[in-house]
């Protein structure tokens, strides 16, 4: 199973520490998922850590709202 994570930003903060606990604790082998990590913001405080669990962290470096429509289409 695929699991794509969206999340605003991997700046320290309550979600980010979380979704960080959640990937580093997770049993690979016995669950068969895969887990990928896409953030709206630009890299940020976790991005390398999870890259170094072994996870793909993709981001749309999304400084404003204005270029929010332009970068729904790297989504796609």
């Amino acid at each position: 199973m695929k699991v794509l994570h969206i999340i605003n930003s991997l700046n320290k903060g309550g979600a980010e520490t979380n979704l960080y606990r959640l990937l580093k604790y997770d049993k690979k082998d016995v669950n068969k998922k895969i887990f990928y990590v896409l953030s709206i913001a630009p890299d940020g405080y976790f991005s390398d850590r999870i890259r170094k669990l072994g996870y793909q962290v993709y981001t749309l470096n999304i400084a404003n709202k204005y270029t929010l429509i332009f970068k729904i289409f790297k989504i796609i």
